[in-house]
């Protein structure tokens, strides 16, 4: 069953076009106004009983044999609930996410960026269960879900190869500009461990995800004003190892946690290496997979 939702376009999209195009049943709800694409993705849970749900954007391309692949990789681990896959953007921006494979790797990742490109995702049913998309930050809803669904035990899954690309327009609800993304993701942030970690978070963090320490670290958006030192963001990382250890079923390998968080610490403390690598994806790491046609 494929369903569609219409968040109130200008140009809707006809049942018989559809009809025409997919030889699979299918359902299609309309919003007469555009309610927003939290609201939208909740519909879509709330309609869809199957067994899993793989997500894409209506202005995205996919890989002929992603939703097979990621389907026999689902089958293949049942303890996986969420599995996501590489991608490329295209239209205003040319590069490739970066993204981790494996579970551990993930939730580390999560504490500082967000670990899956949201449209190449397949989730398991019974893994999300109840769950629904949180509004509590614009633009953030998939991160803050993934943060919910890793403290309640969800395991985690990216396939490497690119089976997805996804279109960067002046629209797109991750465009916007260097002030606004700054303070968005220091909310996010708040957030993410506040979902993670509950009340359980020291002072030092909190006043990281004000003063522009944690969103350097993340390499994510404008920090602010001050350029933080590496001692600083290594000092920063001691303190997210030490509330990472509060949730140690969720945070198991100590190890590959402290030493992710110290090499993301030293990447992020020199403006020359963090701009050589934006640069880097920006400029060169622009290679479209085989099957790609934009």
């Amino acid at each position: 069953m494929v369903s569609f939702v219409d968040d109130g376009s200008s140009i809707p999209v006809a049942p018989d076009w559809i009809e025409a195009r997919l030889e699979l049943p299918f359902t299609l709800r309309r919003f007469e106004g555009n309610m927003g694409i939290t609201n939208a993705l909740n519909v879509a849970l709330e309609k869809n009983d199957a067994e899993f749900i793989l997500r894409m954007d209506a202005d995205d391309r996919i890989h002929p044999e992603r939703f097979k692949t990621q389907l026999r990789f689902m089958e293949q681990n049942q303890h996986v609930g969420v599995c996501g896959t590489g991608a490329v953007r295209f239209g205003q921006r040319r590069d490739r996410f970066d993204l981790v494979a494996h579970h551990d790797e993930i939730l580390v990742h999560l504490l500082f960026a967000n670990p899956f490109c949201h449209p190449t995702v397949c989730l398991r049913q019974s893994a999300i269960e109840g769950s629904q998309y949180p509004d509590e930050v614009p633009q953030a809803e998939d991160y803050l879900f993934w943060s919910m669904l890793a403290s309640r035990g969800v395991q985690f899954a990216n396939i490497p190869d690119q089976l997805l690309a996804y279109r960067v327009s002046g629209a797109n609800s991750s465009v916007t500009n260097k002030s606004k993304r700054s303070k968005r993701y220091r909310a996010i942030q708040q957030a993410v461990f506040k979902n993670l970690f509950d009340d359980q978070i020291a002072e030092v963090l909190v006043a990281g995800f004000k003063n522009g320490l944690h969103a350097q670290l993340g390499m994510a958006s404008t920090p602010g004003s001050k350029w933080y030192s590496k001692r600083a963001l290594l000092g920063y990382t001691d303190m997210i190892v030490e509330t990472a250890k509060l949730r140690p079923e969720l945070f198991r390998n100590e190890a590959l946690l402290t030493s992710t968080l110290k090499q993301q610490a030293h990447l992020a403390s020199s403006k020359i290496r963090v701009r050589t690598l934006k640069n880097y994806r920006r400029f060169f790491n622009t290679a479209e997979p085989n099957w790609f046609r934009p």
